[in-house]
């Protein structure tokens, strides 16, 4: 989390992004390989979340690239494995990914 995060909320967010973690290393050993497959592209993203902090510089070291990086690959891959192995999560993951989506853009635009 980064050091301008409250206290409560670096108490609550590290240990659920550490149990989905360890529930998606364990779904993905016991699951069948036929549902969820790593890709070149999985191991490309992982090289780079690796990669990219350690290069970068003075610059952008203020925004704790490592740490915004695991929490991105952990949900990114939950969400995958999640709409690998149901696909009635389409549905219910859809309008959320839309609004999502329609915040960043607003956003951007400000």
């Amino acid at each position: 989390m980064g050091r301008h995060a409250s206290p409560a909320i670096v108490w609550l967010v590290a240990p659920y992004l550490t149990m989905v973690a360890v529930f998606l290393a364990l779904s993905f050993r016991l699951t069948r390989r036929d549902q969820f497959r790593v890709t070149t592209q999985d191991l490309l993203v992982l090289f780079l979340a690796l990669a990219v902090p350690n290069l970068s510089g003075d610059a952008i070291g203020q925004y704790h690239l490592r740490e915004i990086a695991a929490v991105l690959i952990v949900l990114f891959y939950a969400t995958e494995f999640v709409i690998a192995k149901d696909s009635d999560a389409r549905v219910g993951l859809d309008l959320p990914a839309l609004a999502c989506l329609v915040v960043l853009g607003v956003r951007g635009l400000l």
